[in-house]
């Protein structure tokens, strides 16, 4: 398997340094560079989507967002990537 790189792709921080618009482009970028290398393998690999944690790595449970907040978030970016992928990590 091969995963989109998207750990990073989070709205929040792309908007922290003025870039958010670029959302959509770079989810779809990731699963293209993704899909282009396995087009390079010649071999049949499967595509994992990745979501990424939407408030940081490793935080403390008193950081956890609410479900009804970050559902939404994960929603757009699933759908986003869904088409060019096989699972969800």
């Amino acid at each position: 398997m091969i995963n989109t790189n998207t750990y990073g792709v989070i709205r929040s921080d792309l908007k922290r340094v003025g870039v958010e618009d670029q959302f959509k482009t770079l989810n779809l970028q990731a699963a293209g560079l993704a899909q282009a290398d396995i087009k390079a393998t010649g071999k049949d690999v499967k595509i994992t989507g990745f979501l990424p944690p939407l408030n940081g790595s490793f935080r403390p449970p008193d950081r956890e967002r609410p479900v009804k907040e970050i559902e939404p978030l994960y929603r757009e970016q699933a759908e986003i990537l869904a088409p060019h992928v096989d699972v969800f990590l």
